[in-house]
């Protein structure tokens, strides 16, 4: 229905596909702009960097611009306030594919978010942990919310998950988790084909990476050994999968 908040898990090789059924579509040349030479700001720039990714990291503290600079390979670093507006008009703000404010400053993140989004950025994402804050985020008109407490949420549902689990991630306000596990020999989930391992009700298998291969199973599939597997299930549901996944541990 209008307004739902939809996720997809495909291979990324579809990814142009999909836009194209949702009457989208990305440019040849993807641009991202953060706000805010901090830690996570680093990384997110370290990485985009990696995919060929254009980025430009802004940041009002001199000393952070610098230290970021020489982190940094071919991001572009300016010293300047994230919530300046000339300086966002200047710096491309209104080209961007992507405007990321994740500054320590979580209000500063929001406002540099709406003037990004007024100045014609595609997207706009804000490091947000207030709740307050992160319930307004979709009404004034920024796309996504990054709350650390949702990422530290993960982090500790990776560990309190039995079995091979190499990652989760809480979704819709802890409503919904997602899984990557590594399928063990011995696990419950190679069993038998998918239709007839008998998995709760609310649990998903999404996807699973078959070395260099990414496939969306169907209920005749089976699952092998040596398989990332991507469940999606409701937080209820959660706690029934440790049966399948803790007989994999080795």
């Amino acid at each position: 229905m209008a307004g739902d908040l939809v996720y997809f898990a495909m291979d990324p090789g579809e990814t142009d596909n999909v836009l194209a059924l949702l009457g989208l579509q990305r440019g040849s040349e993807h641009k991202v702009m953060i706000a805010g030479a901090t830690r996570i700001g680093i990384e997110l720039a370290r990485r985009l960097e990696a995919t060929g990714t254009g980025v430009t990291l802004l940041d009002g503290r001199r000393k952070a611009c610098e230290k970021a600079a020489s982190a940094l390979g071919a991001t572009l670093v300016i010293h300047g306030s994230p919530t300046d507006r000339e300086r966002l008009v200047e710096e491309g703000a209104d080209r961007a594919d992507d405007f990321i404010a994740c500054t320590d400053d979580h209000e500063e993140n929001v406002v540099a978010c709406l003037l990004a989004k007024r100045l014609g950025a595609a997207h706009t994402f804000a490091l947000v942990d207030n709740p307050a804050l992160a319930g307004l985020i979709g009404e004034v008109g920024i796309d996504a919310v990054i709350s650390p407490r949702l990422l530290s949420v993960s982090l500790a549902l990776q560990f309190a998950r039995k079995g091979r689990v190499k990652a989760v991630a809480a979704l819709l306000d802890d409503a919904v988790e997602v899984f990557e596990i590594e399928a063990g020999a011995g696990c419950r989930l190679v069993k038998e084909p998918l239709a007839q391992l008998g998995l709760p009700r609310g649990v998903l298998v999404a996807a699973l990476r078959r070395g260099d291969r990414i496939l969306v199973p169907t209920g005749a599939d089976r699952i092998r050994a040596g398989d990332s597997v991507l469940l999606i299930t409701t937080t209820n549901s959660a706690g029934q999968l440790d049966d399948f996944l803790e007989a994999g541990q080795s």
